[in-house]
């Protein structure tokens, strides 16, 4: 999955921009989302360790 390329969009108020943003992000499906943590944590931690905290978070997560 790709992560999608956005466009820039100009807003009349900081709350158009928050609603815009928030509406966007409950759009995306939870592939989505989870690839977006995967590439800020490969970002954060290149060398492929995942922080112990998130790894608690992900068993957690694959529990459920």
């Amino acid at each position: 999955m790709a992560l999608k390329m956005n466009s820039i969009q100009v807003f009349n108020s900081l709350d158009a921009a928050d609603d815009s943003e928030r509406l966007e992000r409950w759009n995306m499906s939870p592939d989505e989302r989870l690839e977006i943590l995967e590439r800020l944590r490969s970002l954060k931690y290149p060398d492929g360790k995942i922080a112990p905290r998130l790894r608690r978070v992900l068993e957690v997560a694959s529990q459920a």
